[in-house]
């Protein structure tokens, strides 16, 4: 089924916000979190990319 652009930017925000909550889950503090973010943003855009093409 081909979905419209917008169900695929809705699929596409909650994936990404699974991602994000994932992260926040696997770090072990807040610090290390904030810390992390730009490698956490680097990550997830790379697997969004892969997951929904550039």
């Amino acid at each position: 089924m081909q979905l419209s652009r917008m169900e695929t930017a809705i699929e596409r925000m909650h994936r990404r916000a699974a991602l994000w909550h994932a992260a926040r889950l696997a770090c072990g503090t807040w610090g290390e979190f904030r810390a992390a973010w730009p490698s956490i943003q680097r990550a997830v855009d790379a697997q969004l990319a892969r997951e929904f093409g550039a």
